[in-house]
């Protein structure tokens, strides 16, 4: 795999040796800034078992995920745990990645690593690449190696992968110059892809030093002007001292040094957002085109989250996607001069989102038909004489003085909806604009993991009409679809430090470079399974433990981490069924949570068609690093792995081989609420016979859409909102019915004049 070194290039490392050898001086605004010696690399991977044996790494594939080989460990998880940063990236067959790397027992964890391979599908083909920020020996230190722990450390690293190099790109704490001293900082390999020579790291930010600046949490990307013949970098931070975003994008790249201008500050946080505090690290997109963006999600002025109020003259009261777009590779950004010059998903697709998808799948209560989160506790007939009401221990929980079976332990009606930090904003090849972020239904008391309802959402638009999108759901409008839900993880909170696991949960989108319909979505989400036992379920649920017993996850079968994909085949409009591609059950051997945990995943802009490509880290569990118990205070496994989301759905019907159902599914109408008519998915296993009814609210019926014999495969219907006699219906709520010889499902719609 070796590339063959032209003796010019050979001489010009030649000429940089010397230099740092005789600890030849350069300028502090010189983009190399590289005096001292190289520190080379001496720090070892460890095993699975043993975290500082100095074994070499031993790549195989994973027991948790047949198709991801583990390719290095991190000192602790932080370099992948924000959403924005982006450490896995590609060009053809080549892929490059970055991480913090481990170091040995004691060291700062602030060591960078990267790695790269020609095929990413080889189990054994993964070069690593030790130390590639050891930067020699400047004033405040460096390559995070140090004994008194004083030294600068990497934090945040993206990969950037270009026609003929591989970049890691960061920042280092260096303690310097402002409150942390966040300094951006790049290296690259000099001798090309697997030419095993990364450069001293070279300044981002020449002007440094010229005031307080403190970048942090970069997200990075590459684009390549066919127009000037040249590759192009941008890389966004935030400022953590100046409490601003500000972007670097390149003034000339060649021969693999790349020259960036002076900081452009694209979204002005201080002059036109709220509590900075609700607000993301940015986001960097760009396509080869030259289209791309810079995104937080975030809150305009005038709003205050924690109070729940909102100026009536903010753009939205919203916690919401907001950005501005880029045509010429980032050298200029632009937005809608109507509201300061930024663009953002406007109200009214989160309205259609909570009527449509939300709404439909909370609880009735009172005199309405949906609207609530209503709990219940339950009295159980301990006696076995068929009635709870002569069970001594059972309680009136409701004090209605009718003691029942299910009694209401709570009632909260859903009054608006948040959406929380991890997301991902991307642009396509076309420049269409795609976002994945959670929203979460609210009472005024809590938030509320309904089913089907919280959870991580899709929403798109096309590049041409950002500026006056149509009506939503149209083909000229925001666009938005339901993922995955998010209640079995984020009800929880595993690592016990003290904050519930939304928190540690993220999506990344990524295109298929082959096909341009073909979206891929990954997303770590636990799998939760059910009570371990009946005695357990009624503890847990019985009226008299109600206000005073605590589940825990050892009260369930399983509880993990897991990597889940999801795959689209028509531009986002539905998506197949979530894939948990690691399904690793948890275990409670010693009565405690042991994982294992598949967290973080990061993916590529582009993947293909067949499979979408991505990067995770798993905790070891036994080795804490920092002493905190969230899992990225722990030693990490590496991972990089790929997908074909279990081939859910072709993409070359003529081809693909067909993929049999493993059980009846009756999937949400769409769209719903529906006026005129509405379309039904349904899912059949094995040779049925298949009725579908439609009833109303009162359970009599309506009509009866099928009943048929059905062989193995997905169908739909639709039902055009008449009755068995082909008169139109009134809105309303209305239930559809799968029956079969094997099962009955149910699920409710509702039809608006």
């Amino acid at each position: 795999m070796k590339k063959a070194i032209m003796l010019s290039v050979i001489g010009m490392f030649f000429l940089s040796s010397v230099f740092a050898v005789s600890n030849t001086k350069v300028r502090k605004d010189s983009p190399f800034m590289n005096h001292g010696k190289y520190l080379a690399p001496q720090e070892k991977v460890p095993t699975m078992t043993s975290p500082d044996t100095g074994v070499k790494n031993d790549f195989s594939l994973s027991t948790r995920n047949p198709n991801a080989v583990l390719v290095d460990s991190s000192s602790n998880g932080y370099g992948l745990v924000v959403s924005s940063t982006r450490p896995i990236d590609n060009d053809g067959d080549w892929w490059t990645i970055a991480y913090r790397q481990y170091a040995g027992i004691g060291t700062t964890h602030g060591q960078l690593g990267a790695a790269g391979t020609d095929d990413i599908m080889a189990v054994d083909d993964w070069n690593v690449y030790t130390n590639v920020n050891s930067n020699g020996n400047p004033e405040w230190g460096g390559g995070g190696i140090c004994e008194d722990g004083t030294c600068a450390q990497a934090r945040y690293p993206s990969a950037v992968a270009s026609e003929e190099y591989p970049y890691a790109i960061w920042n280092e704490y260096t303690a310097e110059n402002s409150t942390y001293g966040g300094r951006p900082y790049y290296t690259y390999d000099e001798f090309g892809w697997d030419g095993d020579s990364y450069a001293y790291p070279i300044n981002i930010d020449l002007e440094w030093f010229n005031e307080a600046r403190d970048q942090w949490v970069g997200s990075a990307q590459y684009s390549f002007d066919s127009d000037m013949d040249m590759g192009v970098l941008n890389v966004v931070y935030n400022d953590w001292t100046r409490n601003n975003v500000y972007l670097f994008h390149t003034e000339v790249v060649e021969d693999g040094l790349a020259i960036f201008g002076s900081e452009q500050n694209p979204l002005n946080l201080p002059a036109h957002f709220g509590d900075s505090g609700y607000i993301t690290s940015p986001l960097m997109t760009t396509n080869d085109n030259g289209d791309g963006a810079v995104a937080v999600l975030g809150i305009f002025a005038g709003n205050d989250v924690a109070n729940g109020v909102c100026d009536e003259s903010a753009h939205s009261c919203n916690h919401i996607p907001i950005f501005k777009l880029t045509d010429d590779h980032g050298m200029t950004f632009y937005g809608d001069p109507a509201t300061d010059g930024y663009y953002f998903i406007p109200d009214n697709v989160f309205d259609d989102i909570m009527t449509n998808q939300i709404m439909p799948n909370t609880d009735a209560y009172g005199d309405d038909e949906f609207g609530w989160d209503v709990d219940y506790c339950m009295n159980y007939d301990i006696n076995g004489d068929g009635s709870v009401e002569d069970d001594a221990n059972s309680q009136d929980y409701d004090g209605d003085g009718v003691i029942e079976e299910m009694e209401e332990a709570g009632a909260y009606q859903i009054e608006d909806w948040f959406s929380w930090y991890d997301w991902d904003f991307r642009v396509d090849a076309e420049g269409d604009i795609h976002a994945i972020m959670s929203v979460v239904p609210q009472s005024l008391e809590f938030v509320h993991h309904l089913e089907n309802a919280s959870g991580f959402y899709y929403l798109t638009c096309d590049k041409e009409d950002i500026a006056n999108p149509g009506e939503v759901n149209t083909e000229d409008g925001w666009r938005w679809s339901f993922l995955m839900s998010g209640g079995d993880t984020w009800t929880w909170d595993v690592d016990g430090d003290t904050f519930s696991e939304i928190f540690d949960t993220h999506p990344n989108l990524s295109f298929a470079s082959d096909d341009e319909d073909v979206i891929w979505a990954v997303v770590n989400m636990a799998e939760m399974g059910d009570y371990v036992d009946e005695a357990t379920e009624r503890t847990a649920t019985d009226c008299r433990n109600w206000d005073v017993y605590v589940p825990t996850l050892t009260d369930r079968t399983n509880w993990s981490m897991d990597i889940w994909v999801l795959k689209s085949v028509d531009g986002g409009s539905t998506w197949s069924e979530p894939f948990n591609v690691t399904n690793t059950p948890g275990y409670f051997d010693d009565g405690v949570y042991n994982g294992p945990e598949e967290m973080y995943p990061h993916t590529p802009a582009f993947s293909d068609s067949e499979n979408v490509y991505f990067m995770y880290q798993m905790p070891n569990w036994e080795w804490n690093e920092i002493g905190d118990p969230a899992a990225a205070d722990h030693m990490n496994w590496v991972y990089v792995g790929f997908s074909d989301g279990g081939n859910p759905l072709s993409v070359n019907e003529d081809n693909a081989e067909a993929t049999i159902p493993g059980s009846f599914e009756l999937t949400q109408n769409y769209p719903n609420p529906f006026n005129p008519s509405t379309t039904i998915n349904f899912t059949v296993p094995n040779f049925s016979d298949v009725k579908i009814s439609v009833f109303d609210i009162n359970g009599k019926l309506v009509n009866t859409l099928v009943d048929a014999s059905y062989s193995s495969g997905t169908y739909n219907i639709m039902w055009d909102g008449d009755d068995s006699n082909g008169n139109k219906v009134a809105a309303g709520i209305y239930m559809y019915n799968l029956t079969s010889n094997e099962t009955s499902i149910t699920n409710k719609m509702i039809l608006i004049k």
